[in-house]
């Protein structure tokens, strides 16, 4: 089951978006995209539509989790979430909502063989390496810091990474 793990209530729920889930939040919301917007507001409404989408998907993983074989847990209704949510919590319970919504769409794709592409393997072996460390301005362009060098002292093992200009704007070079 996929699901976005959060305390509401005063327990752990799992917001899970199942098949049922979104027939209910469609029809209170009129579809998702509906829905999106109205947690996405900045109001009452806004924190009372996460309120109404969060009990929901926690219904719909407490009950997948009971058909897993997991111990029975009381489902959270729409006013419970509301009278124990701090104003602190809003955002972390926003965000639960539209990551449920989003992890519920989201397909597992399983390669057709097991053919590796060496040039794919080795572009992402550079981008974990590059996520890795901070960014610096140098006078080439980005400068990947070594681990533990927040100060960007010049040596060591740094390479350039990213892309920039040739230039400052405005004074590209035009070929003639």
């Amino acid at each position: 089951m996929k699901a976005v793990r959060i305390a509401l209530a005063g327990r752990e729920r799992h917001l899970a978006f199942t098949v049922e889930a979104m027939f209910q939040l469609e029809e209170r919301f009129g579809g998702v995209q509906e829905l999106i917007e109205a947690v996405s507001a900045n109001s009452r409404e806004g924190f009372q539509a996460a309120c109404q989408a969060a009990s929901v998907l926690a219904e719909q993983g407490e009950l997948a989790r009971r058909h897993m074989g997991y111990d029975s847990a009381p489902i959270p209704s729409a006013e419970e979430i509301a009278a124990t949510t701090a104003p602190s919590g809003i955002a972390a319970l926003k965000m639960a909502v539209t990551s449920a919504v989003t992890l519920g769409f989201g397909r597992e794709i399983e390669p057709d063989s097991d053919e590796v592409d060496i040039g794919l393997a080795e572009l992402n072996e550079q981008k974990k390496q590059c996520e890795a460390g901070a960014f610096s301005p140098d006078g080439d362009g980005l400068r990947l810091l070594p681990e533990g060098d927040a100060a960007g002292l010049p040596g060591g093992d740094q390479r350039c990474v990213g892309a920039v200009s040739a230039g400052p704007r405005g004074e590209e070079e035009t070929g003639g």
